[in-house]
């Protein structure tokens, strides 16, 4: 291969792909069999910048030695490669098409005339063709580039007569006219349109078929719209109640009795979602605890969720009962309640002991993934068990307001009644372990229809999860979130402020100890604002094992602090003068 001629502008193209080692293997041995695919796959990479004509001659092997033992065998190797002249495209055409515009067409395939010749792009195009045309039930339509390169002579073409042909060079050498030119022109065979003929599901064993046939976007006797089975496909395996499906594999089309019809025919396997739980163990949130709990995401495989848990730690006790209906009504509205009691020990600040519920509603916007949630909630909470630290008559100097903020003289308790609206853009293709897609949070805390806790507390979320190898999956998550009482109210309890810290935050740091301090007793005292930024890598091991690489950065401030790339720490003095840009 040294002896191909690389091309002005390519002289970095052309180095050996990773995948074409395959022909070599894994440890040197020439393998025959591979050498067609890897031949092909040259010629795609030629094609892709232009060079149409290029071809793969048969590898020529000479033998330089054999080992001693006769059971090793040294080869050289040398593939013939004609690469041709490289094309620009002249004219860029389809034809064939009459179900589609080629006004809707050409821009598909993002190729210009006067550009060297991609056949990548002519690929990608054809895929989105092909997405266009499922869409209105073609989904037999196929294409291919005819390519009619101009330097090459016309068969059908006269001779031209000796008085009217070109002049011959004088030095005897072709005159240079810029790289030849080809016009492609795409032919599309759009075939039938077809139906929908009937729409069946097998191994659904618990799961009822309406819930299985209400997620579907395809209907009996309507047109057969690939996009709209794929869109189906997706929404199935978020809910969570099968294993993964996959288009060619579980998912079979065939054509019916009738013409122009088809057959569905979607394979499923359940997942055992019913969990009951007893037991103890340790957990950074938690830490010692014993539960007994039971939680199905399929309840009676009517695409219910319940939720009966009770839990007793050293650090937390947490007993709720809560129950989800994603259609409610038969439409598709989700509705749900959540009962709740909780005592929460924060380690070294105080304890935490809420009781109310939680009524929500959602409803979709639009035909795709993105759904607006109602959450109202009303709770009663009281901080018992106060650090005496916080208590401390200088402490209290130095924040003046903490007294409001650790209920100090309010009975300890406060009553907070709030609505909480948000968006949800939702692509993520599990619940459980997700591998592709993302999710975008837009929501807001609006506390202060009744109670005497009054504040707005606006967050916004943005979920990645990117899978770039068949065990790897990159997941990446950003988060700003700001709380603010409203004019004339109460001071913010303190377990209303933000903090970081935690399994669910920054890893490696236990809960709520990130946030600004007292410059003296290092207490946390919480913020009101807030940056999140979480990045890890998911490789999957066996089955549901994974192991997981994190990083986690972030950072709380409090009134009238700005965020900052890098925070000195600065000693307090005199005591009235503290620093709010004290790291933990």
């Amino acid at each position: 291969m040294k002896d191909n001629r690389e091309r002005p502008g390519l002289q970095d193209a052309f180095h050996l792909p990773g995948w074409f080692m395959s022909v070599i293997g894994d440890r040197g041995t020439y393998q025959e069999p591979k050498f067609e695919d890897d031949a092909q796959k040259i010629i795609e990479f030629y094609r892709d910048n232009g060079y149409i004509r290029a071809n793969v001659g048969v590898p020529e092997l000479k033998v330089i030695t054999d080992s001693e033992d006769k059971k090793t065998r040294w080869i050289e190797l040398r593939i013939p490669i004609t690469e041709g002249p490289r094309y620009k495209v002249g004219t860029f055409d389809v034809a064939g098409n009459t179900v589609v515009k080629s006004d809707y067409l050409l821009p598909l395939f993002k190729t210009k005339p006067g550009e060297y010749y991609a056949e990548k792009k002519i690929r990608k195009g054809l895929e989105k063709a092909r997405e266009v045309y499922g869409a209105g039930g073609y989904y037999e339509f196929t294409g291919y580039p005819d390519l009619k390169p101009r330097d090459e002579p016309s068969q059908n073409a006269p001779e031209a007569p000796a008085a009217l042909k070109a002049p011959e060079p004088i030095d005897g050498k072709p005159e240079s006219a810029g790289p030849p030119l080809v016009d492609v022109t795409m032919r599309m065979q759009e075939g039938q349109q077809f139906f929908v003929n009937r729409i069946t599901f097998v191994g659904n064993t618990t799961t009822r078929d309406n819930v299985i046939r209400r997620e579907m976007r395809l209907v009996e006797e309507g047109v057969f719209n690939t996009e709209a089975l794929k869109y189906s496909i997706k929404r199935l395996n978020q809910l969570g109640y099968f294993k993964p499906l996959e288009g060619g594999k579980d998912v079979n089309v065939e054509k019916a009795a009738e013409p122009n019809k088809v057959d569905v025919r979607l394979k499923l396997e359940e997942q055992n979602r019913n969990q009951l739980t007893f037991g103890a163990g340790v957990s950074e949130f938690e830490g010692f605890f014993g539960q007994l709990s039971f939680q199905t995401a399929n309840f009676l495989g009517r695409g219910e969720s319940l939720t009966l848990s009770l839990q007793a730690g050293s650090r937390a006790q947490n007993y709720s009962l809560a129950f989800t209906e994603p259609f409610l009504f038969d439409r598709n509205i989700t509705g749900g309640f959540n009962l709740f009691r909780t005592d929460i020990r924060y380690i070294g600040q105080f304890t935490q002991k809420s009781i109310g519920t939680v009524l929500t509603v959602g409803y979709p916007l639009g035909r795709g993934f993105t759904r607006m949630f109602t959450n109202y909630s009303y709770q009663r909470v009281r901080v018992t068990e106060i650090n005496e630290n916080y208590t401390d008559p200088q402490v209290l100097a130095r924040n003046p307001f903490l007294r409001d903020s650790l209920l100090i003289g309010q009975n300890g308790e406060r009553v907070i009644s709030k609505v909480a609206p948000s968006i949800v853009y939702n692509t993520v293709d599990q619940p459980i372990f997700p591998t592709t897609g993302k999710r975008y949070t837009a929501s807001i805390d609006l506390a202060g229809l009744g109670g005497n806790t009054n504040y707005y507390r606006p967050l916004i979320e943005g979920v990645w999860y990117l899978k770039h190898a068949s065990r790897l999956t990159l997941g990446l998550r950003a988060q700003t979130e700001y709380i603010h009482a409203f004019t004339g109210s109460k001071e913010l309890p303190i377990f209303e402020k933000l903090f970081l810290g935690g399994e669910y935050t920054l890893r490696g740091f236990d809960i709520r100890t990130i946030g600004p301090q007292d410059p003296l007793n290092g207490l946390v005292l919480g913020g009101n604002k807030l940056l999140l930024f979480n990045a890890e890598e998911q490789i999957t091991i066996a089955g549901p094992v994974r192991a997981i690489l994190f990083f986690d950065a972030g950072q709380v401030r409090d009134f009238g602090q700005p965020f900052a790339w890098k925070e000195d720490i600065i000693a307090a003095v005199p005591p009235l003068l503290y620093d709010p840009y004290a790291t933990v």
